[in-house]
């Protein structure tokens, strides 16, 4: 059966405005946290064109002329595309497909699903269970080895107050315990420094310890390559090679000038395809080297990069 595609919640105008407010706070005044719904839009079209199953989901809460008009540029990109199997669905809150960041809150481990919410209305077959690694971005599936099913995990905790980092250090021990019982070959990364305004402040910008290793490295499992971070490599060496010579995987590091667009966090659709931020076109010609078709967004992921994401931040899959 062919995977189905579920493209985060494109945000109402309230939650935009709200976002915008909240940089404007932190004194980030930008308008290109206004663009996210574009950003994401880009996305879903290259989904369409690749005859993807395209599930696009709205807080129910939003304007009804809102979700109107997303009805109706919806039809015009499945006319365009001859792609039938794209849907709007208003969901209510409490839904993990309708999360601001869909890989946050829902993670597919074969037969399971890993969620981090309370997903009440949401009708499955699947075995649900409550998990803390239900977080995707602390989990990249970088194939098998051996018969074993081979997972990248992110052993840093959450950002807390110390009161409550020792409670998450055990979670997240408690999860990657749970993963090698269950036959995975685990290996395991730390989070490392993300800068939000990269872009356009380079190095002097200031960082923010973000414990989500998918925008920091990434793997092509059909192609046998690792994409990394090259400040992020340079920390974790040692630790990143001979987690690349166990698995048999070409290691490729993104050039400097780029690394602020955080390309690491590129969407795998399948095939050695993957979709990538529009900027990185170094790094893409890299991949392709490698034997990757890279598929580029229209639009750079600023606005969504300013909230501390990318495109496989806010597309999941199910």
């Amino acid at each position: 059966m062919r995977k189905k595609f579920y493209v985060t919640s494109l945000a109402s105008k309230k939650q935009l405005i709200q976002a915008s407010q909240e940089l404007a706070k932190k004194g980030i005044k930008s308008r290109a946290v206004l663009r996210i719904n574009s950003e994401r839009m880009g996305v879903i079209k290259l989904l369409a064109k690749s005859k993807k199953r395209v599930i696009i989901t709205i807080p129910q809460s939003a304007p009804k002329q809102q979700i109107e008009k997303l009805r109706r540029v919806i039809e015009a990109i499945k006319k365009e595309t001859k792609n039938t199997m794209i849907k709007l669905v208003p969901l209510s809150e409490n839904n993990y497909y309708n999360a601001f960041w869909e890989r946050d809150v829902f993670t597919r481990m074969g037969k399971r699903i890993l969620n981090k919410s309370r997903a009440t209305d949401l009708k499955t077959n699947s075995q649900k269970e409550k998990r803390f690694f239900g977080d995707g971005g602390r989990i990249i599936n970088a194939g098998k080895v051996n018969g074993k099913e081979v997972l990248l995990v992110a052993s840093s905790p959450q950002h807390a107050s110390k009161r409550k980092l020792g409670v998450q250090k055990n979670l997240v021990n408690e999860e990657i315990e749970m993963l090698t019982k269950r036959g995975y070959l685990v290996f395991e990364l730390p989070g490392f420094n993300y800068k939000r305004l990269g872009r356009t402040q380079g190095s002097k910008a200031t960082n923010r310890f973000f414990e989500h290793i998918d925008v920091f490295i990434n793997t092509i499992p059909q192609k046998k390559v690792m994409l990394v971070d090259p400040d992020y490599y340079a920390k974790h060496s040692g630790r990143i090679t001979k987690i690349a010579q166990t698995i048999g995987f070409k290691l490729i590091k993104v050039p400097v000038e780029e690394r602020y667009f955080y390309p690491s966090n590129f969407l795998n659709i399948g095939n050695g395809e993957i979709i990538m931020d529009k900027k990185a076109t170094r790094t893409a010609k890299l991949l392709e080297k490698a034997g990757v078709k890279v598929y580029t967004t229209p639009s750079t992921l600023e606005g969504n990069n300013l909230m501390f994401g990318g495109v496989r931040c806010f597309v999941n899959t199910d």
